[in-house]
């Protein structure tokens, strides 16, 4: 089956979609609030399945610079998810400012939980906090994360150019 896409117009917000695929739902909503010319993004995303017959690759993943710095990328993977957080991000300098290339450093908090995992882990809710630099450069963009979780894990990444798929509808907005 095609996936379905249904994207809500939601005074205010920049992301807001619906996906249903095979036997999975998945919801993402996304503000971006302007401070101080920085950002601030608040978001909260989640799926489920609905008949219990997925197979193993096409469960919900979570881990990676995108959908949870402090994972490793597709590091937890199950039946449904949710995750919510914010990012601040504030611009510490112009690379070439005619055509918008900026450096940023940001600040990102998590929180999220991956139901009946294929790893028969139950670790409840995750908390995890990264530090990131990135931006537009004239090569392409970049991000630099460094994040950790309540539960131990601690991963540095690094990310250039367009990202790579890390398994949630969190891929649309990163």
């Amino acid at each position: 089956k095609l996936p379905v896409k249904i994207n809500l117009e939601l005074p205010g917000f920049l992301v807001n979609r619906i996906a249903l695929l095979r036997n999975q739902a998945e919801a993402l909503l996304l503000k971006v609030l302007p401070f101080r010319g920085d950002a601030l993004y608040v978001f909260t995303a989640g799926g489920a399945e609905f008949d219990g017959e997925t197979p193993p690759y096409a469960l919900f993943s979570i881990g990676g610079i995108n959908s949870f710095p402090g994972l490793a990328r597709q590091q937890l993977r199950g039946t449904s998810y949710w995750i919510s957080g914010a990012s601040y991000n504030r611009k510490l300098g112009d690379i070439q400012r005619l055509v918008g290339q900026a450096v940023y450093g940001g600040l990102r908090l998590t929180a999220g939980d991956v139901g009946d995992r294929i790893d028969d882990v139950d670790d409840g809710t995750i908390l995890g906090a990264a530090l990131s630099l990135g931006g537009r450069s004239p090569i392409g963009p970049f991000l630099l994360s460094l994040g950790t979780t309540n539960n131990g894990f601690w991963e540095l990444q690094f990310a250039f150019g367009r990202p790579i798929r890390e398994g949630s509808i969190l891929d649309a907005i990163w």
